[in-house]
């Protein structure tokens, strides 16, 4: 489904009923598809059936296992 931003701002509660029970809604601005509505349970898997890494770019850090503790040391900051 393909919808513009102002079918969003008045049908909103349509749209997300629709969204609810499973579809995709497109929005449209300026005639150019600018972002996608998706059900919660679809956006964990790719079409080829791989799961997304939500953020691919530090997926191979090991330092990042302990959030916690990496921001407390970064919060340090540093000695002079």
């Amino acid at each position: 489904m393909e919808i513009t931003m102002e079918e969003l701002k008045i049908q909103s509660d349509e749209i997300i009923s629709h969204v609810g029970q499973g579809h995709d809604v497109t929005i449209m601005y300026n005639g150019k598809a600018y972002a996608k509505i998706i059900p919660l349970g679809k956006e964990s898997m790719e079409s080829d059936g791989s799961e997304k890494e939500l953020f691919g770019l530090w997926k191979d850090r090991t330092d990042l296992d302990d959030v916690t503790s990496y921001v407390r040391k970064m919060r340090q900051g540093r000695k002079l």
